[in-house]
């Protein structure tokens, strides 16, 4: 399993770093005495770490900030639709083609379509792919080749002990047969969708 996720995560890696998904950005400077007014809040740095943003921030070394931008899907009733990356707003601090991030007010958060002076004119239908949802596919990834290897190991050593990967979630697997398939389905229609081990 390791053979096939280790190089999974460099092609990945490289792939992002080849095509300038990954992003390394320093921090506008801040004078002394603005940092001083505003001091830390824990509740807001954890917030900003945990909500859903239109980036995907991997680490910070000193001022430089490393991010994977993601795509922008937009729907506009004046302009169609747009498709771009968030590395366009420049983490938020600018607008583009019209549209920018709000930080403020009852949008915050969300990205609005602007006019020429800066004034928010409408919400568009935002069909973008955000931090959530980029870590969603990563795990739905990671767990289908987890479970697709168990099942081919499984399938090799029918009647045998199981052994490797198999051997660690095996307990996961039976707790899920016992305890939730063969309750909520019933004892004669659960096997069609369950391993045996007997």
């Amino acid at each position: 399993m390791i053979q096939i996720i280790r190089p999974l995560l460099i092609i990945i890696l490289a792939l992002f770093i080849g095509t300038g998904f990954v992003q390394a950005t320093e921090e506008p400077e801040k004078t002394a005495e603005a940092s001083h007014s505003e001091g830390f809040i824990p509740g807001k740095f954890v917030i900003e770490h945990v909500s859903d943003a239109f980036e995907w921030h991997i680490a910070t070394f000193g001022k430089t900030h490393i991010s994977v931008p993601l795509p922008i899907i937009l729907y506009s009733s004046d302009k169609g639709w747009s498709f771009f990356m968030s590395s366009k707003f420049h983490h938020g601090y600018e607008t583009y083609n019209g549209f920018r991030i709000e930080h403020e007010g009852k949008n915050e958060g969300k990205i609005v379509e602007v006019n020429e002076q800066g004034e928010v004119i409408d919400l568009p239908i935002d069909l973008s792919i955000t931090k959530t949802v980029a870590g969603i596919f990563v795990s739905v990834t990671v767990l289908l080749l987890i479970f697709l290897n168990i099942a081919r190991s499984a399938k090799k050593r029918v009647n045998k002990a199981p052994s490797g990967i198999q051997n660690l979630f095996e307990p996961a697997i039976l707790f899920v047969r016992d305890d939730v398939a063969k309750p909520a389905i019933g004892e004669k229609k659960y096997e069609k969708f369950m391993p045996r081990y007997d």
